[in-house]
């Protein structure tokens, strides 16, 4: 935790803590001139975190040109790619994990929230080559492995392969896409995990969808709504949050 905050961009959360860490080096999601000219500048990163789809900032979200550049030059300059997928993992983009839409791979994925259905738990799913370097006794955690976590786990990752859930959350988007595409709506994000390019504000739209009977949220952008509906969401559900968006909007 202390380790991830060290890292984050957001100042407020990173200050307290950035003296645990080496000096991180910030560069701009979509930009690759300054992507590599991050790695150019000084030694190479030891690693790069990056989080493929940028939940409070809209949803804003990489291209899979700018991944499958990002993983060259991890490559070539020796640094370990992470992804937080603490969102995008688990199905929600309609893969297990986000870097199936890029045709990449990184070298660790940490995974939570979606990962138990609700009930806390976290991982880190690393290559080979990483494992590799870790022996037993390096790390250590009180909770880990706990059989009512990892019951949950279990159980989640059964019914969302034999529920076909990852597939749902592809068909969930593009319901959403199409009824939203005749309110002037631009989407951004993958499967559950969407942005709302609204043409107005979004907080009295936000304000009005609950008390329509639908929680959506906000973001950094003041025109972009957070959807993130659950993978087992139903087109009837679909249709009543269009119904409600449409409502708010006028």
């Amino acid at each position: 935790t202390l380790g991830s905050l060290a890292t984050t961009w957001e100042s407020k959360y990173r200050e307290p803590y950035q003296s645990i860490l080496p000096e991180t080096t910030f560069a701009t999601l979509g930009d690759e001139d300054g992507l590599a000219s991050a790695f150019e500048t000084g030694d190479p990163p030891a690693a790069v975190l990056i989080e493929p789809i940028q939940s409070i900032a809209g949803m804003s979200t990489a291209t899979a040109p700018f991944m499958q550049l990002l993983r060259k030059l991890c490559d070539k300059h020796g640094s370990l790619l992470i992804f937080d997928e603490v969102q995008t993992g688990v199905g929600r983009t309609g893969s297990f994990s986000v870097s199936d839409h890029f045709g990449m791979r990184p070298d660790l994925i940490t995974l939570a929230k979606s990962l138990g259905s609700g009930v806390p738990v976290g991982a880190v799913l690393m290559s080979k080559t990483v494992a590799d370097e870790v022996s037993y006794g390096d790390q250590g955690t009180t909770f880990g492995g706990g059989m009512l976590a990892m019951a949950a786990v279990l159980a989640t990752l059964t019914v969302l392969e034999e529920e076909h859930l990852m597939a749902r959350a592809t068909a969930i988007q593009g319901l959403i896409d199409t009824g939203v595409e005749e309110m002037g709506i631009a989407v951004r994000g993958k499967g559950c995990l969407l942005g709302l390019q609204l043409p107005t504000e979004a907080a009295p739209v936000l304000a009005k969808l609950r008390s329509n009977g639908v929680l959506a949220g906000g973001s950094s952008d003041p025109e972009v709504i957070r959807v993130m509906p659950p993978v087992t969401t139903t087109d009837d559900e679909v249709l009543f949050f269009l119904e409600a968006l449409k409502e708010s909007l006028s």
